[in-house]
């Protein structure tokens, strides 16, 4: 029994956390209210209050949902093999392609504000760095020559291809194209600058 009641706890907290993500994608984060949570995942704000004390623990809660993805590796694999260091890349960015044309893609940027003045919440966006650039340091590791680099020069090379996601993440939030082919030709130049060119041409 205990373990049937800690699976309907879980549903109903997925079940909410759908239901913020479900409104604030219509009315936006300073605009969803705890009423508006409610309707949208069929419950009533008493029950809703069972689970989280408040939309923030709610929020909380969604993000932290979305880091265990990232951590997992979950969220990655619709990317291809990390083998493939190029169609990961290239994947990413018509990921945030797709996201620069989605008028509800500016809810993040309510979030990232939030975090600001969240602790929590700012926690939560660092995990989800962290998780990104751990993923990215262990496709670049597969590049064929990669292992011929001292932790530290993978670690730069790291840090260079995730200021170009960056770079695409901030053109999405403000809907604009995120230059895909041109970041994916930096991508590729930066694996020639760090890698012996006999390797970096077959990489690229």
């Amino acid at each position: 029994m205990p373990k049937r009641d800690d699976a309907h706890m879980d549903s109903r907290r997925s079940q909410i956390i759908d239901g913020l993500l479900a409104s604030i994608s219509k009315k936006g984060l300073a605009n969803t209210s705890t009423q508006d949570v409610a309707a949208a995942c069929g419950l009533s704000v008493g029950s809703m209050y069972v689970h989280f004390k408040s939309k923030e623990e709610i929020l909380h809660a969604a993000v932290r949902r979305s880091n265990a993805q990232l951590e997992s590796g979950e969220f990655y694999k619709q990317f291809g093999d990390p083998k493939n260091f190029l169609k990961v890349m290239d994947g990413i960015f018509r990921y945030d392609d797709q996201l620069a044309n989605d008028p509800t893609h500016g809810v993040v940027l309510e979030v990232m504000l939030m975090a600001r003045h969240d602790p929590v919440l700012r926690r939560e966006i660092e995990i989800n760095q962290k998780a990104r650039f751990d993923f990215i340091r262990e496709c670049a590791a597969l590049i064929p020559g990669a292992k011929s680099l001292r932790k530290s020069e993978l670690d730069a090379l790291v840090a260079a291809f995730t200021a170009l996601l960056a770079d695409a993440d901030q053109r999405a939030l403000a809907g604009i194209d995120v230059q895909r082919t041109l970041k994916m030709a930096a991508v590729r130049q930066l694996i020639k600058a760090f890698l012996p060119a006999q390797v970096s041409t077959k990489a690229a």
